[in-house]
């Protein structure tokens, strides 16, 4: 049937319309169509030979049926790029389950064994002694720690306040090195750390103190027959704030002594303190004891010293207890006219824990002058609450004034110095602890 139709359509399509053409096609294929249907559901195999074609023919639609096809979900369209067939996955076992994170000690510090595991750490010992800016820490069975490493001492929170390094192994402790103004306590505990060292010889921390006063005298001997007197330096000093301080001070004064003149600078400053600054501005009395005589309407006025409004400006630069240059200069407003007082500079070099080297000088109008070297020592303390420090010196320095006399009834300017070398004394005390707030 399927052979004949086919003949049937290829011998007359040539003479006939092609829209003949196609109609008798689609009534072919339909009964072809229904004669495949009834050969499928009979069981007789459909003919396997492809049906001729000729030229100009249209192409003959498959006799299958059509498969029914379920709606499929709208997928994005395919990467043109060609399809890689992946690897066939090897059967693998299943991980083990994951232990749970049970009684972890967050304040302890994790360090990572060669593995990559994190290790919690423990306290490696406590603090049994404090000396000379070393911490005696009670040596651990297990005997960890080594010349070199680091070990940390934490707040109330267990954040590492200090940090200090590792001198000494002894049979029964370890020798911590800490800075000035690093306090820790007795009995507290330290820990391994991996941080660097909290700070340096040049450059400690500020002090823990709320007040602290000190007194310096500078004795000098007068030689070729000048006379011989003192030069006195006291401070008083009070944390008011974090960075506010209030500083009063007489910086210097000397007595009048047998034929020397007195002279003094005297002032109260309040300070805004930071860790490597500190300026101020002072406001007191001093002494202008430079005052050339000078003749008004026929009279003359001697130069005698004379006290006047002291304002004098402050600047520091450098940690307090470390390497520090600090300088200080004053203007004299007296007799409606404003002089020059004087300039002095200071210098601190630490060589070792709670040691520095001093360097000093100063002197102007107001009457005064020295330079000298020296040292200044903790000896209590670790430089907070609590502490002593000394300063001892050597130095050349006095006092010096003009005044007029009157020769043949006329005024001579003439200047009075009393100096001489001196070996001078100093001590400081330091008391009260302040809150220090967090950074």
């Amino acid at each position: 049937m399927r052979f004949g139709g086919n003949l049937l359509f290829h011998t007359i399509s040539p003479t006939i319309s092609p829209a003949i053409s196609l109609g008798l096609a689609l009534v072919v294929t339909s009964l072809t169509a229904g004669h495949n249907a009834s050969a499928r559901d009979a069981g007789t195999p459909e003919p396997s030979s492809p049906p001729q074609a000729s030229v100009g023919a249209l192409p003959e639609p498959s006799a299958s049926p059509e498969p029914t096809v379920e709606p499929a979900a709208k997928t994005p369209a395919a990467d043109p790029t060609p399809a890689v067939e992946p690897p066939p996955v090897a059967a693998s076992t299943p991980a083990p389950a994951r232990a749970p994170i049970a009684n972890v000690d967050f304040d302890s510090e994790s360090s990572l064994d060669g593995d990559g595991a994190p290790e919690m750490s423990e306290a490696v010992g406590r603090v049994v002694k404090i000396r000379d800016g070393l911490v005696m820490l009670s040596r651990d069975s297990a005997g960890s720690l080594r010349p070199g490493d680091n070990v940390g001492f934490r707040d109330e929170i267990g954040d590492e306040r200090i940090v200090g390094k590792v001198r000494r192994v002894n049979r029964s402790t370890y020798e911590v090195e800490v800075q000035m103004n690093e306090e820790v306590e007795l009995g507290e505990p330290g820990y391994r750390s991996q941080a660097s060292v909290t700070s340096r010889l040049s450059a400690p921390p500020p002090g823990n103190y709320a007040a602290s006063l000190s007194l310096t005298l500078r004795p000098w001997l007068g030689l070729n027959n000048r006379d011989s007197g003192i030069l006195i330096e006291g401070h008083a000093r009070l944390h008011l704030a974090e960075h506010f301080r209030l500083l009063a001070a007489a910086e210097p004064a000397s007595p009048t002594i047998g034929t020397t003149f007195g002279m003094a600078e005297m002032y109260m400053a309040p300070v805004v303190s930071f860790r490597l600054a500190e300026m101020g501005l002072g406001i007191g009395a001093g002494t202008a004891n430079n005052n050339a005589s000078y003749t008004t309407n026929g009279r003359v006025f001697s130069g005698e010293p004379e006290w006047g409004v002291l304002v004098t400006p402050i600047l520091a630069l450098g940690a307090e207890d470390g390497f520090r240059v600090r300088a200080r200069t004053s203007a004299i407003v007296h007799s409606g006219r404003a002089t020059f007082g004087s300039l002095r500079l200071e210098m601190e070099i630490p060589v070792a824990h709670g040691m520095r080297l001093t360097f000093g000088g100063g002197g102007g109008d107001s009457g005064y002058a020295y330079g000298e070297l020296g040292f200044k020592m903790l000896v209590a303390g670790m430089g907070g609450a609590k502490s002593w420090l000394v300063h001892g010196m050597l130095g050349y320095g006095g006092t010096f004034a003009t005044s007029t006399q009157l020769v043949d009834g006329y005024a001579v300017y003439a200047t009075r110095q009393a100096n001489g070398p001196y070996v001078g004394i100093g001590a400081e005390y330091r008391f009260g602890r302040r809150r220090k707030s967090r950074d």
